[in-house]
């Protein structure tokens, strides 16, 4: 701004820096009000009795932002050795998850159960078992998942997902 060669760039600018800084400030609020929303969705779940009846009819404002919140009150309960308030957050995003995968399509539940198997032959028995039941568009669904698994740093994992992909193959209808 300082540098400006004449009065009128110099005054653009200025409105320039005003029109930004009134943006930041407005994405700050927005910022505010949805951490805000994912904690007041936290304390009504976690001053509930029955964790089920308390998460399904939130379910539309469980998301990455209050997972995130869910998961910075896990480490502070456990930095601050609260292990009542730990085991309790803990227990909510258990079933959080276990209601997610419930309502997640029935591919995605299938890979789930495969990733998530005890051992190698677990996953395989699972695929023996329930691949059958899909068509070749899961091998496409496996793929965009190892992709994106594969983007965010997980190489491993994507390397497994592929690998199970070419066994889900054997099985799959056309």
């Amino acid at each position: 701004i300082e540098a400006a060669p004449d009065d009128e760039m110099h005054e653009l600018l200025i409105d320039l820096r005003d029109r930004l800084l009134e943006l930041t400030s407005l994405i700050d609020q927005q910022t505010q009000l949805v951490l805000q929303r994912a904690a007041d969705t936290l304390r009504a779940i976690i001053s509930a009795e029955d964790l089920d009846a308390a998460i399904r009819p939130r379910l539309e404002m469980i998301d990455d932002t209050f997972l995130s919140v869910l998961q910075a009150n896990i480490h502070a309960a456990e930095e601050a050795h609260d292990l009542q308030t730990s085991a309790r957050l803990k227990q909510i995003l258990e079933k959080v998850m276990e209601i997610m995968r419930e309502q997640s399509p029935p591919e995605l539940r299938f890979i789930n159960d495969i990733l998530s198997a005890e051992s190698e032959n677990a996953a395989y028995a699972i695929i023996e078992e329930q691949a059958g039941n899909f068509d070749s568009r899961i091998l496409q669904v496996m793929e965009a998942i190892a992709s994106d698994l594969e983007e965010r740093g997980q190489a491993e994992n994507a390397e497994i997902l592929l690998q199970l992909r070419d066994e889900v193959a054997r099985y799959v209808q056309d």
